[in-house]
């Protein structure tokens, strides 16, 4: 699950890469999560593809 604390941290990124002040953090944390939503279903999906393997499936 995607912590808010994470959220606000890639947020921040985000704003810093796009050349924002930290303090428009907030106008990215939609763009955030859904970042950071992807990379934890890529991640899950690489654990159930390697479980799989490991399993002589």
């Amino acid at each position: 699950m995607v912590t808010v604390e994470q959220i606000r941290e890639r947020a921040r990124k985000i704003a810093q890469r796009q050349g924002c002040p930290p303090e428009r953090e907030k106008d990215h944390w939609e763009e955030a999560k859904k970042e950071l939503e992807v990379e934890e279903s890529a991640r899950r999906a690489d654990i159930m593809a390697a479980s799989y393997l490991m399993h002589g499936h």
